[in-house]
């Protein structure tokens, strides 16, 4: 049965949540998820669900990522933490990893979230494996301690022709307080079954059987039973006989006639019988638990190692590092530091400033680094490796454990992405730019000829010229919202705070989309805040921008002589904005990539074909950018609900 990887999603994006979901499942991956979005459920949930892994959002409207990773670093300092962000600048990218983060991922690049899941599985998996074997040894020691210290009651096999001779002894032992189960068999054949089906802690034999003798039982037994204890107690043994059974394994020999010497005899022989089978048991626990840690390092694509610190020793180092490193394992054991030999020269100061970090104790989650390495046949990789230490019971570390793995692909591919965007935003720039003076001269030219016709003559047909005019305008409003979205991907907006009246914003964009309302017929609603609204700190262009763009989509979107609806008020310390339309609602299947950058529903396409799925993934950027939050509600051919929030502390 496949065991289940739990995973915590710190997100208060329910879409984004679904997205993450769905990236993971598709990639393979079998796991359990609880979505949280604030602090309170954060802490409940990092102690009631336990998660193996965790995703972090970084900004939320009453949290973040940076915050939740110190509570969990408390909680669960070996929980790998993931932070999947909208936007996240190097800079912070990088603080992200110096806290203690495995990785982060950027929501628009979310086919990076499953290597980076996957590799923490990994990391839970050995450390689970490490706790245990560290459980597993704990728990045989104290069994072992507890066996050596204490009796319970013992089972005792007796292999006795006379009755008489195996009832006086098991008297004899009761008499001295010994608890314990006896049985007496006296040929060969009922010995073999209940060694199989009595399963005794303890032998006692005769030396000799009418038909069986105790050399042959002793011989059996320690064939079958090596960790059980034999004794024998019989009339008489000679010297040479008594040096013979103990040289074939008897832990002692007893006369009948001084059975008194029996008590303190079975006494050792059961104690030290539990210890040894303990041992032995604890042995084949161990052995079983080293092999299933050896089947998990030895059968992934990443280095693991475990390194002695102070001895400078390598007590472990998996075979993947061959396929990375082009070195043989082996070499590591009589030269743990020849590994630092393939790293490239102006790496290593990054390197050993990460690997020294694993040591520090404040570190809990270990450190992380990228850097390069040269191979023995010349080929230089990328690689990222993660060290974290392994503390003894006074907190010390003791152990340096790691995982390295090969990411020159994906450094190549990050690259190539890189130049593709770049090259594409140079593209969309100069195009932009390009028919951007064209189309101003065709705007400006239309205008004037709408101007001056008094459209008596017939020679200018006015109503051609402002549909000319409308769909020049389109284009212009195309092209801005272009540049807007590749200036949003890149990082490139600037957030110019100041104090502003969200009402006064609202009714000024309401009033330029009066005349786009009117054309369609649509009666349009607006409820005025219950309450007088503090100016707040926020960008004004952004903020028209979010206005403008979420009622324009009302406006196409819903059909001649719908209903639009708006409304602004105040929720608790947040001021809530709501634009509601009775238009072709979004299907439930595209609902998780509304805000996707130039996705476009289903049904919107049908609807208006020439629209360009930008205005969406911006006004969700511009919300964040701002502290705020955005959502929707939608069913399809009924209509749909657009929200966004937005702090309301003073300005």
């Amino acid at each position: 049965m496949t065991v289940k990887t739990r995973i915590l999603f710190l997100e208060d994006s329910p879409a984004d949540a679904e997205l993450e979901n769905r990236a993971l499942k598709e990639a393979g991956i079998v796991f359990d998820s609880r979505v949280v979005a604030n602090e309170k459920d954060f802490r409940v949930s990092l102690k009631e669900f336990n998660p193996d892994i965790i995703l972090l959002d970084y900004k939320l409207p009453d949290f973040d990522g940076p915050n939740a990773l110190a509570i969990a670093h408390k909680v669960l300092p070996d929980a790998p933490a993931i932070f999947v962000s909208g936007s996240i600048g190097q800079e912070l990218a990088v603080e992200t990893l110096r806290l203690g983060a495995l990785d982060y991922v950027l929501k628009n690049n979310l086919e990076k979230l499953s290597p980076a899941v996957k590799r923490a599985i990994i990391m839970v998996e050995i450390r689970k494996e490490k706790e245990k074997i560290d459980s597993l040894l704990k728990n045989e020691f104290e069994k072992f301690r507890m066996a050596v210290g204490e009796e319970r009651e013992a089972r005792i096999l007796i292999l006795e022709d006379r009755a008489t001779d195996a009832e006086l002894a098991e008297r004899v032992l009761k008499e001295a307080g010994i608890k314990f189960t006896a049985r007496r068999v006296d040929t060969e054949n009922d010995f073999k079954k209940a060694l199989d089906f009595f399963s005794p802690d303890l032998i006692l034999l005769d030396c000799s059987l009418p038909n069986y003798s105790g050399l042959q039982g002793l011989n059996l037994a320690k064939a079958e039973l090596p960790e059980v204890p034999c004794i024998f107690v019989s009339g008489s043994v000679g010297e040479d006989t008594a040096a013979e059974l103990l040289r074939k394994g008897a832990a002692d020999y007893v006369l009948k006639q001084n059975l008194e010497r029996l008590v303190p005899v079975v006494r050792r022989a059961i104690k030290e019988g539990a210890a040894r089978r303990k041992l032995v048991q604890a042995q084949k626990l161990l052995k079983q638990s080293e092999e299933n840690f050896r089947q998990i390092t030895e059968n992934i694509n990443e280095v693991f190692f475990l390194l002695d610190p102070l001895k400078l020793e390598m007590l472990y180092m998996s075979p993947a590092y061959e396929n990375i490193f082009g070195d043989r394992p082996e070499t590591l054991y009589v030269n743990p530091s020849g590994w630092l030999n393939f790293v490239v020269e102006e790496d290593k100061p990054k390197m050993q400033r990460s690997f020294n970090m694993a040591l520090q104790e404040s570190v809990g989650a270990g450190s992380e680094e990228s850097y390069r390495i040269k191979r023995r046949d010349g080929e230089v990789r990328f690689v990222r490796a993660r060290y974290f230490s392994v503390k003894d019971n006074l907190g010390e570390p003791y152990r340096v454990a790691g995982l390295v793995e090969d990411i020159t692909e994906k450094v190549e591919a990050d690259r190539k992405i890189d130049e593709l965007n770049k090259l594409r935003s140079e593209f969309v720039h100069v195009i932009s730019h390009q028919l951007r003076t064209p189309l101003t001269t065709i705007l400006w030219s239309l205008e004037n000829m709408i101007d001056q016709s008094d459209g008596h003559h017939g020679k200018l047909d006015v109503s051609a010229l402002k549909d000319a005019r409308s769909a020049s305008l389109k284009i212009n409003d195309r092209i801005n919202d272009l540049i807007t979205a590749i200036n949003v991907l890149e990082d490139k907006g600037v957030v110019d705070k100041k104090p502003n009246s969200l009402e006064k914003l609202l009714n000024g964009v309401v009033e330029k989309l009066r005349d786009k309302m009117k054309s369609k017929g649509l009666i349009f609603e607006y409820s005025a805040p219950m309450e007088k609204l503090p100016l707040i700190n926020c960008d004004e262009v952004k903020l028209i921008y979010v206005f403008r763009k979420l009622i324009e989509n009302a406006i196409v979107y819903t059909k001649d002589g719908g209903r639009i609806s708006a409304s602004l008020n105040k929720h608790g310390d947040k001021i809530r904005f709501e634009v509601t339309d009775t238009g072709i609602g979004v299907p439930k299947a595209d609902q998780s990539k509304i805000f996707t950058i130039f996705f476009r529903a289903s049904n919107a396409q049908i609807q208006s074909p020439d629209g360009s799925g930008v205005s969406l993934s911006i006004v969700k950027r511009y919300q964040e950018s701002q502290g705020g939050k955005i959502g929707f509600i939608s069913e399809e051919s009924k209509g749909s609900t657009f929200w966004f929030e937005i702090q309301a502390g003073q300005a």
